[in-house]
């Protein structure tokens, strides 16, 4: 017998499996005065990532980072080249 568990955001509807994104979110509300004798009303829901983060609660969470392809590096050549204008246009300016 399998058991599936499934997680559902009381703010967006948006239905996950993984409980790792849901936040228990809350508000309690006390008097003052009357803290000590527990009058106190407590509002929870269960939010999803994108509710949290939408609301400020928690960072935007990383996404895994796309291959980016890097430009080939400069031979040693090119390299000599660019230091010999960079002279060159120096000493021409000097």
């Amino acid at each position: 017998m399998t058991v599936t568990i499934t997680y559902v955001c009381d703010k967006c509807g948006e239905v996950e499996m993984d409980s790792d994104q849901f936040w228990k979110v809350g508000v309690t509300i006390q008097n003052y005065r009357n803290h000590h004798h527990g009058s106190s009303q407590k509002h929870e829901q269960q939010w999803c990532r994108k509710c949290v983060e939408a609301a400020h609660l928690l960072p935007p969470q990383q996404h895994k980072q796309q291959h980016i392809e890097l430009p080939e590096p400069p031979t040693l050549e090119d390299l000599v080249r660019e230091i010999a204008r960079e002279e060159i246009s120096d000493a021409a300016q000097s």
